[in-house]
């Protein structure tokens, strides 16, 4: 069952950060890192740091939010904002 889009609105504001787990019949690899662009009845708009804009599905796919400032700190010669 689908999550609620309030929830996932809430949990996935756009502008935060996600990372895959494990995407179900999709191209992002697992933890590949991305920026939520928006979310809608089609799923969580993302655009990932290998370049692809691929939505993740909220009822198959496995993903958590992910800290972007940390990883940005981490990876200080990738500008994140640019993805």
């Amino acid at each position: 069952m689908r999550p609620p889009l309030a929830k996932l609105r809430r949990d996935f504001p756009a502008g935060s950060g996600i990372i895959m787990l494990e995407m179900f019949e999709g191209p992002i690899p697992a933890n590949t890192v991305g920026v939520v662009q928006s979310i809608d009845r089609n799923g969580i708009h993302v655009k990932w740091e290998n370049g692809a804009e691929h939505p993740v599905n909220p009822e198959f796919d496995r993903f958590l939010p992910f800290d972007l400032a940390a990883y940005a700190a981490s990876e200080a010669e990738e500008d994140v904002a640019d993805w």
